[in-house]
């Protein structure tokens, strides 16, 4: 009865983790994945075991897959599922989410809120069988919205707007969850933009921030970029963001805290070298530019405009990506600070290492131009 309920195993985090948690703990660890039917969710699995390159079948036979919907009640789960769950595990990891930033309020809140209710409920259910020992919770440092101000490890309470309602569905749970502390044993965690394992850049998918090299690669725009200042990226390698939650689990110590996975304010990117750094790669420098292969930095309101017009004459699958950049410029523009002095004091002494981004940025973006897809 010491075994892990891991939701989100398939994702960027998810997949970091459960090789950790394999090699730190004993017990099963039960993985909430979709899947059409059992056979589906067997062939689910069989690929996560090959991507996490796992050859002891001792290992293997750890990883239970339960076929469920984390915006269904108790998570999709069949009744028998779920009680084993219940009697079986005494940790929860809900690393699981949808990181859209164009749903609607009410789709954002049942892809984050409801699934958080749901793990309470099922940390209840072990709570009152006397078997849980903690709950660790994924968010975000978007739950600071726009805030200007530094985003420290403690609760966000003022009134404020968001870039989008996956921010404000995040900013929600964790209103939430503050509610729930004093009864459960809850960690939350807040990463910054994660991105592939710091020594090898695998990742299982491409999210934001390989997005946001595509669009200041200026592959995207024709080779014209808004000027940015001195816009900087909080980017965080999913190997020590997997590796903190892996440790916080085993901490009940640790119950009702934030802990923040960013690189802080000393070791944030700017993006200007950034944008430098991706034209060493062949992927990123290729494409059309209105200036032959340097890109021009306008003022960002003429920007917009230009790219406004440029969307009403490129193929839809181009105009898609041009529609987009708002959303990028949004995050860019705003300067975003992340402190994360309580968690480096908490894992002082602790074997866990927070590389400096250009150490690790050039073996992301070589993974990233090895297996792209077109």
């Amino acid at each position: 009865m010491n075994g892990f309920f891991v939701t989100g195993a398939s994702g960027v985090v998810g997949s970091a983790l459960v090789p950790i948690l394999l090699q730190h703990y004993d017990g099963n660890i039960y993985l909430l994945l979709r899947a059409e039917n059992d056979v589906h969710l067997q062939q689910r699995l069989a690929e996560l075991i090959d991507y996490w390159q796992i050859t002891l079948p001792e290992d293997a036979q750890r990883l239970i897959p339960c076929r469920g919907d984390m915006t269904q009640a108790r998570l999709g789960m069949a009744e028998n599922s779920y009680s084993e769950v219940a009697q079986q595990c005494r940790s929860i990891i809900h690393c699981g989410g949808v990181v859209r930033m164009n749903l609607s309020v009410r789709e954002a809140r049942q892809a984050a809120l409801f699934p958080a209710q749901e793990i309470v409920a099922l940390g209840q259910k072990m709570h009152a069988a006397g078997g849980l020992k903690k709950i660790d919770y994924i968010s975000t440092v978007g739950v600071i919205g726009k805030l200007h101000r530094p985003l420290t490890e403690c609760f966000v309470e003022e009134k404020r707007t968001f870039h989008n309602t996956y921010e404000q569905a995040k900013a929600e749970t964790e209103d939430y969850l503050a509610s729930q502390m004093l009864n459960l044993p809850i960690t939350i965690h807040r990463p910054s933009m994660v991105v592939g394992d710091s020594h090898s850049g695998k990742n299982i998918n491409f999210q934001v921030f390989y997005h946001l090299c595509e669009f200041l690669s200026g592959k995207r725009t024709f080779g014209l970029l808004p000027d940015l200042a001195d816009a900087v990226l909080d980017i965080v390698p999913s190997d020590y963001v997997a590796a903190v939650i892996a440790w916080s689990a085993g901490q009940t110590a640790l119950a009702g805290l934030i802990l923040h996975e960013c690189s802080g304010t000393s070791l944030a990117l700017k993006v200007v070298d950034l944008e430098r750094d991706l034209f060493n790669y062949r992927y990123f420098s290729q494409g059309r530019r209105l200036f032959g292969h340097r890109n021009l930095h306008l003022p960002v309101p003429v920007f917009n405009v230009l790219i406004k017009i440029a969307s009403l004459f490129v193929p839809q699958r181009e105009a898609k990506v041009l529609k987009t950049l708002p959303h990028f410029l949004e995050y860019l523009r705003d300067p975003q600070v992340f402190e994360d002095q309580q968690t480096s004091r908490l894992l002082a002494g602790e074997s866990i290492y927070k590389p400096a981004p250009l150490d690790y940025l050039p073996v992301v973006l070589e993974y990233y131009q090895k297996n792209k897809r077109a």
